[in-house]
């Protein structure tokens, strides 16, 4: 009798470890759905965030084909929408002054940015919901414009005040950006600016028209969302200088600031 007695005791002391058994399973289902769930969730958000980066890229190729705006060409990659413009026919050789075309084209651009559907969500539905799940979760939808500068290896004039090809490239893209923005009348915090001199080439800049088409700046176009306090780092616009947001006409008048063109191929 006493050796069943122990017996059922063992068994009572481990009946705990079945239920135990049973809730890890059960919790472990739980979470497993709950990450299937959400990763479905952030797929459609991509989705979308894709969709939308592709009609803009389809709207971009219609401007640029109505506006016919020569100097620019229009490219869906793995970065977004990238509006590549060739700098010959855009900047004086060795120059970050833009020629009157320029202008002009990259003020179309800015016009045509400010109705662009990934620049107004909210006036779309679908954009609407989508903005209004991201806010429940604490996240902003933040589109991104880049404009990057490039240019070839060939070295800058040593009597030349741009001193560099980073800085020529810097400038050329800072000129780009300010045009853009005082067209587009956008959010400045929407917008960043780069210059990689000759680091980042698109061939070998081995003949004269490889370097020709390693001269160019970019408008890298692209979105996603960020949380609410990663934001707020980014409140505080950054706003270019009054000479980068002026009027063409006043932009295309100005030489300063490495505006004077040096004998170059860049």
């Amino acid at each position: 009798m006493s050796a069943d007695s122990d017996a059922l005791r063992e068994r009572v002391k481990s009946v705990w470890l079945l239920s135990f058994g049973d809730m890890t399973t059960l919790l472990i289902t739980f979470f497993v759905m709950m990450l299937a769930l959400n990763y479905g969730a952030i797929s459609r958000v991509q989705k979308w965030l894709d969709d939308e980066l592709t009609h803009t890229y389809a709207e971009l190729k219609r401007a640029v084909r109505e506006e016919r705006l020569t100097l620019v060409s229009v490219m869906r990659d793995s970065r977004g929408v990238v509006l590549r413009i060739r700098t010959d026919g855009a900047f004086a050789s060795g120059s970050a002054t833009p020629s009157t075309e320029l202008l002009r084209q990259v003020t179309a651009l800015g016009r045509t940015f400010r109705y662009l559907r990934l620049f107004n969500e909210q006036a779309t539905p679908t954009g609407r919901a989508v903005l209004a799940l991201a806010e429940r979760q604490h996240r902003r939808f933040q589109p991104e414009i880049s404009v990057e500068g490039h240019t070839d290896s060939d070295p800058i004039a040593p009597w030349s005040p741009l001193r560099n090809n980073w800085i020529l490239s810097a400038r050329r893209a800072q000129r780009v950006l300010g045009q853009l923005l005082y067209a587009s009348a956008m959010d400045p915090r929407w917008f960043s600016v780069a210059g990689y001199g000759a680091s980042r080439p698109l061939v070998p800049n081995d003949t004269p028209s490889h370097k020709a088409m390693n001269r160019r700046v970019e408008i890298v176009i692209t979105a996603g969302f960020v949380t609410v306090e990663d934001a707020k780092g980014a409140e505080k616009p950054v706003m270019p200088t009054e000479k980068q947001v002026a009027p063409p006409a006043a932009t295309a008048a100005s030489g300063k600031n490495g505006g004077d063109p040096v004998p170059s191929d860049h």
